[in-house]
């Protein structure tokens, strides 16, 4: 009977690894920043509103808005110690495209690697990590 109990202890504590449910893994990069968070897992992107439990081992990137009134770019760069590595002008906007050491996951942008996308465009404002995957 202890083999048994052993056994379905050991393969709950599998299954739980392979979901991510440990505290650590529950907590996404943009909590407490901005708006309107979106996440992106796999090939499909959610609106999320305050869910208690995300998967992220399964979490591709992240969005938010940012209140225009309130925004600071140097701010937002040392909450996230980041650098700015590229910055791109288009039409009506401009994108920081930054690095943070406090951000793993990274892609690479005319052969640089960032992790951190900022986009404003007139009094919008999107926040990206590792970089804005939809359209702003």
């Amino acid at each position: 009977m202890l083999k048994k109990i052993v056994a379905l202890f050991i393969f709950l504590i599998a299954i739980c690894t392979m979901l991510g449910l440990s505290e650590a893994n529950n907590k996404k990069v943009l909590q407490g920043v901005g708006e309107n968070h979106r996440i992106y897992m796999g090939n499909s992107s959610a609106q999320i509103h305050n869910s208690p439990l995300v998967f992220k081992s399964k979490i591709k990137a992240e969005t938010c808005t940012l209140d225009a009134k309130n925004f600071n770019l140097n701010d937002i760069l040392k909450q996230f110690d980041a650098e700015i590595i590229e910055i791109e002008v288009f039409d009506g906007g401009i994108s920081y495209y930054a690095k943070s050491k406090k951000i793993k996951h990274v892609e690479i942008i005319n052969g640089k690697r960032v992790n951190l996308h900022i986009a404003i465009r007139g009094k919008n404002i999107k926040l990206g990590v590792p970089i804005i995957y939809d359209s702003f």
